[in-house]
């Protein structure tokens, strides 16, 4: 494993860490108000692209 794929892989699980970290509040006005409106779909869909990506590579 090259030291460039060692960085990448850390830049991502690291974003994905944020990325879990911004959807948690969101999940949780979800369950209280139990109203979608209002919610970002942009966190949403990167958290979803982020997650898969690294279920993807830890596949490899």
């Amino acid at each position: 494993m090259d030291i460039l794929q060692i960085v990448v892989s850390f830049i991502f699980g690291a974003n994905l860490f944020v990325n879990a970290a911004l959807f948690v509040p969101q999940a949780f006005r979800l369950y209280r108000s139990k109203n979608s409106q209002g919610l970002s779909k942009i966190t949403f869909v990167g958290f979803c692209f982020h997650y898969t990506y690294g279920n993807a590579i830890r596949k490899k």
